[in-house]
């Protein structure tokens, strides 16, 4: 089943997309079924990870 690859569009950076997208990733089951990959700007990805990192959500 790891064959399967999701890819994810982030949507408008401006909107919620990348938290949901993000916070998902954090919960180790998602990631340990699919190869995940997230379409967007690294830049507003790293942006959004690190306000998300400050509100205590740990990512693997």
């Amino acid at each position: 089943m790891n064959n399967i690859t999701i890819g994810i569009s982030c949507g408008d950076i401006n909107g919620i997309g990348l938290e949901v997208i993000l916070k998902a990733l954090a919960i180790n089951k998602v990631g340990a079924a699919f190869k995940i990959v997230v379409y967007g700007s690294t830049k507003v990805v790293a942006y959004h990870k690190n306000i998300i990192t400050q509100e205590n959500v740990h990512f693997p």
